[in-house]
């Protein structure tokens, strides 16, 4: 973590103590807390104001601390208050407990939930005395990578999206996926239409994890997906390697310093993408595993908005990958697919579903 973030955290986290300076949201403050540090708030359509408030619920919908917010663009800290066990209510977090967040326009008296929260450091469920600093984005992200502690540098010099013999740019705000050979969304770029290159950062996997692949081992070769805000497709783009490493490697340890790996691509995107399905969402929906708990065959019900690959792979509750049950092509629109439990033994499992460089989990029970 930066030395100016680290400043910026605390210093707002001391002045936040009082809850008496937001007009908005109302909490209590108790003897515990998780410090957390937005580095980056996007609401669509929204310009983000002086006197406007973030707040910071429980999953029960309990504020647990807020911030008036003075200067966006140094970052937006507030204490997340823990539960007092001392007395009867319940006054804040507990331990493991999801993050939930909450944004009011003062101006225009209306609160908003944010859905699209990125974790950059940190846990991702309230522990005490934990740092936390995250990304926020209304309406969420394409793709969705998994922060680690192993990181390799992507540049991107340019997009060309070739339609015929015209070329276009890419527009404000199109992502870049960073896919990984077994099709993990492990990297995002977010392209600035005011800007000649784009960068990020393409995560590697976590060993500690066990059998959960959250990114690149070392070696793999980049893969590259494209996502246009405006006309809601995405396509596989070409990538050509103008510098550095041509696949990703770990990290080095230099006099402690981390030192990350770099790779420039250019990008080009050839004819015209499957277009997508009238009515369907701009992502993938999961809707639902049907029934759950199951002891036959099952249904994974979801919506494409074009024509997907569709994976979907099976974890037991320690983190180990313990089978793939679906890997095919699939047309967009509304679909089943088939589940078997058949090989599987009884008990509670995690099926994660993969799709153009997108991913959601959802808990699975097997009954024999």
């Amino acid at each position: 973590m930066s030395k100016i973030w680290t400043a910026v955290l605390v210093v707002s986290v001391i002045l936040l103590a009082n809850p008496g300076m937001c007009q908005h949201f109302d909490f209590d403050t108790t003897d515990v807390n998780a410090s957390v540090l937005v580095r980056d708030l996007v609401l669509t359509g929204r310009h983000i104001e002086e006197g406007d408030e973030l707040g910071v619920f429980t999953p029960e919908g309990l504020c647990a601390g807020a911030t008036v917010i003075n200067n966006p663009e140094q970052g937006i800290g507030l204490a997340a208050w823990g539960d007092d066990g001392l007395t009867p209510e319940i006054d804040g977090f507990r331990e493991r407990e999801e993050y939930n967040f909450r944004y009011w326009d003062d101006s225009e008296e209306a609160e908003t939930d944010i859905e699209g929260i990125f974790l950059l450091e940190g846990s991702p469920t309230w522990q005490a005395s934990d740092i936390v600093i995250l990304d926020m984005e209304e309406g969420g992200r394409h793709y969705t990578p998994t922060p680690t502690g192993n990181r390799h540098h992507i540049i991107c010099s340019g997009v060309t999206i070739f339609e015929g013999d015209n070329r276009f740019p890419p527009g404000d705000l199109d992502q870049i996926g960073i896919i990984t050979p077994g099709g993990v969304p492990a990297g995002l770029i977010v392209w600035d239409a005011d800007e000649e290159m784009a960068a990020g950062w393409a995560f590697g996997d976590d060993p500690e994890t066990g059998e959960v692949v959250e990114g690149f081992v070392e070696g793999e070769s980049f893969t590259f997906r494209f996502w246009s805000r405006d006309g809601g497709w995405d396509t596989l783009a070409t990538a050509f390697i103008v510098d550095g490493d041509t696949c990703f490697v770990d990290q080095d340890t230099l006099y402690h310093n981390i030192v990350p790996h770099e790779t420039t691509v250019e990008l080009e995107l050839r004819g015209s993408p499957a277009p997508r399905i009238p009515d369907t969402p701009a992502s993938f929906v999961l809707k639902g595993i049907y029934p759950n708990p199951m002891n036959r065959a099952g249904w994974v019900s979801l919506v494409l908005p074009y024509p997907s690959v569709v994976r979907l792979e099976l974890f037991d509750l320690c983190g180990r990958k313990v089978g793939v049950l679906f890997d095919r092509q699939l047309p967009g629109g509304e679909r089943r697919v088939r589940i078997d439990p058949g090989g599987f033994a009884s008990g509670e499992y995690v099926c994660r579903i993969i799709v153009s460089g997108q991913n959601r989990s959802m808990r699975l029970i097997f009954m024999k």
